[in-house]
């Protein structure tokens, strides 16, 4: 799982990076919708990345094979740090934050429905509105059967336009489905927690999300429409300076901020900004496609420049057990060995990660591609040497 995750990063970063970019940059140029709808090509660029490898010809099926011998007080001593460990605790730490939150959301006590609104504005037959105490500004929960929930002095804080508007603002992110998009990226989050350019790409996008809203409410609107409609934010941000409850990116600071400059700027639409956007993730997805689809030819036999020998694990050592583990890998352009999984092993479980953890400790020759899908397999022999068999070449490493 960590060499899973760790293969992930340069990919992501560079994505990441891209759209943090757009959307602090291209706004102005190719709209904030524009900018929301790429950050599809995160969970695109995961999909792409990681097509099992069932469905791939394997390149390599020949078996290099290696002899361990137990010698004297041979025993494994397992390493002090564990980064799965550290990684589950992240992304532990990570999900309940995300539980904390949803359980400060817990308004059921304090919803009454909302059956005379002012404003008029046609809603989703499955959206209802209510209204709490809890709450400083609208805010939209749930995933199924989801609430729209006001402020308890909605009537009081926002004319009857101004509501008009900030009602069909949270339509829009009912009708894209944008809070099992939040959940997407919590998950991201979960996963890459480590990664810092995951927290700011988070922020990048729920800022967007929540302009791209705007850019839809105000696509339409006159001059004086607006103008209310950045007046209702202002009252927003007073309204929950006012309550300890302001648990929402309506009004936190920089997405209000990034809001109102929105509104006060001339957008110009540029074809060419789009396309140019456009091929450059396209290109760096595709180049992602191409690098995972393995070559039509047959890899080469390879060999070990270097060769980190297998510690005998301390509980085969007291049974005096014997085994074999048979591994698949792949070896980079730099000539390490990476993603490396266990295809088959007797007894299970037993010598599964000595044998791991020496392999990713070998060193193979550069090239230019790399090789998919090496096989090697190492036989754990504790009770003498037996002459093995000429099929598969054999390396008898002693200690």
């Amino acid at each position: 799982m960590v060499d899973w995750l760790i293969d992930q990063q340069l990919t992501i970063s560079i994505l990441l990076l891209l759209l943090i970019v757009a959307e602090r940059k291209l706004i102005p140029f190719v709209g904030a919708k524009f900018c929301y709808a790429l950050f599809a090509a995160i969970p695109l660029a995961l999909i792409i990345g990681n097509i099992p490898e069932a469905v791939k010809p394997q390149l390599n099926t020949e078996i290099s094979q290696y002899i361990v011998a137990l010698s004297n007080g041979s025993t494994m001593i397992e390493s002090s740090v564990s980064w799965l460990a550290i990684w589950l605790l992240g992304c532990g730490v990570v999900i309940m934050l995300c539980l904390y939150s949803h359980y400060q959301l817990s308004l059921a006590n304090s919803l009454q429905a909302v059956n005379n609104l002012q404003a008029q504005i046609q809603l989703p037959s499955a959206l209802k509105i209510y209204q709490s105490d809890k709450v400083a500004s609208p805010l939209l929960v749930g995933l199924v059967g989801q609430k729209l929930i006001l402020p308890q002095n909605f009537q009081q804080l926002y004319s009857a336009r101004q509501l008009a508007m900030i009602i069909e603002h949270e339509v829009c992110h009912f009708q894209r489905k944008d809070t099992l998009c939040n959940l997407i990226a919590l998950l991201l989050i979960s996963l890459f927690w480590f990664n810092p350019l995951i927290w700011l790409g988070y922020k990048s996008f729920r800022r967007l999300q929540e302009v791209s809203c705007d850019e839809n409410v105000l696509a339409n609107k006159n001059t004086k429409d607006k103008i209310q409609y950045g007046k209702a934010m202002l009252l927003s941000i007073e309204n929950s300076n006012n309550q300890l409850y302001t648990h929402t990116h309506y009004t936190e600071k920089q997405t209000m901020l990034k809001r109102l400059n929105f509104i006060k700027q001339q957008q110009h639409n540029k074809p060419l900004v789009k396309v140019a956007a456009v091929a450059l993730i396209a290109s760096l997805l595709g180049g992602m496609a191409v690098a995972h689809e393995p070559s039509s030819s047959k890899a080469e036999h390879v060999a070990p420049i270097t060769r980190v020998e297998p510690v005998y694990p301390s509980a085969a050592v007291e049974q005096n057990l014997n085994g074999s583990v048979v591994l698949q890998f792949d070896i980079s352009s730099a000539g390490k060995v990476e993603h490396v999984i266990v295809i088959n092993a007797e007894p299970k479980k037993v010598f599964d990660n000595a044998a791991k953890i020496a392999l990713r400790q070998w060193q193979y020759q550069s090239s230019t591609h790399g090789v998919k899908n090496q096989l090697v397999q190492l036989d754990f022999v504790a009770k003498g040497t037996e002459k093995p068999a000429d099929l598969i070449e054999r390396i008898k490493v002693t200690k």
